[in-house]
């Protein structure tokens, strides 16, 4: 009677590993995240100056220069957009592209003119928000993650190369032209394996 029990307690607990085992080497998708090479990132390069200033609100708003190239990456592990399954934000890096103040440098640091960053997918307010954060004056680093507003990005990436759109709240006016980059880091399952 003990051994039929413990027999089909270990049936139990072991069957949902045989399922998962058969569904890892037998399976129909596969994902790619930041530890696979290469990996499914977008780099979006924005660049803004005073006329990207939204007169009396300390915002500054712009498009990335180029759209993502998730089309390559995925083309290159065999894949293609209508392969995905899933497209999800895995994380979203902020990185100073303009020079560093020097220490003889009068000119800002480009994070001490920034407040807040909200990232979004698409041209304009509109599109899917992905990400936002806000800054520390006082802290000096190049780069900073930023919190993840919507995880879910499935159908746009589906939909086709896409630019970004950034929305910057500064504590001052921009007298300068300054860059920074948002690194987009996605976990995408793909059918068709």
């Amino acid at each position: 009677m003990i051994s039929t029990r413990l027999s089909l307690l270990c049936a139990a607990l072991l069957f949902p590993l045989v399922l998962a085992g058969c569904d890892a080497a037998g399976g129909d998708t596969a994902t790619f995240n930041a530890n696979t090479s290469p990996a499914p990132v977008a780099e979006y390069l924005f660049e803004y100056d005073s006329d990207d200033q939204v007169d009396g609100q300390g915002l500054v708003k712009v498009t990335s220069g180029s759209s993502d190239n998730l089309g390559d990456v995925l083309q290159t592990l065999g894949f293609s957009r209508s392969s995905i399954v899933s497209a999800k934000i895995d994380s979203v890096e902020f990185i100073q592209v303009s020079n560093p103040k020097e220490e003889t440098s009068t000119q800002k640091f480009v994070f001490d003119n920034l407040l807040k960053a909200d990232v979004f997918l698409g041209t304009s307010e509109s599109g899917l928000q992905i990400a936002s954060g806000s800054f520390d004056p006082d802290d000096e680093s190049e780069e900073v993650l930023l919190g993840i507003t919507n995880k879910d990005a499935t159908q746009v990436v589906q939909n086709g190369a896409t630019k970004a759109f950034l929305r910057l709240g500064t504590n001052g006016d921009i007298t300068r032209t300054d860059r920074v980059r948002a690194k987009v880091y996605y976990e995408i399952t793909v059918s068709g394996v």
